[in-house]
């Protein structure tokens, strides 16, 4: 119960820093690009797994945008399908 609580409280600090790195896609793609899957990886992961906060949803959308709008975006397409289950 409690680690819930504070998994929680750590995913808004989670999405900033997700949103900061895809920020920085335009500059520093190059040094960013060794950590493509799991960037892709952890955006997905908070997508599924926050909470119904329409903030934090938001957030990780806008970085999923940003992540599309590069080359990165190879690293979504094995994720396709846990984008798409319905829950």
């Amino acid at each position: 119960m409690v680690a819930a609580i504070i998994w929680l409280s750590l995913t808004p600090s989670h999405q900033e820093t997700v949103s900061f790195l895809t920020y920085l896609l335009k500059s520093f793609a190059d040094y960013i690009r060794p950590h493509e899957e799991s960037l892709c990886k952890n955006i997905v992961n908070l997508l599924s797994t926050c909470s119904d906060s329409a903030t934090i949803r938001k957030k990780l959308l806008v970085a999923f945008k940003h992540v599309l709008g590069t080359d990165l975006k190879r690293g979504l397409f094995p994720l396709i399908d846990t984008l798409l289950e319905e829950r």
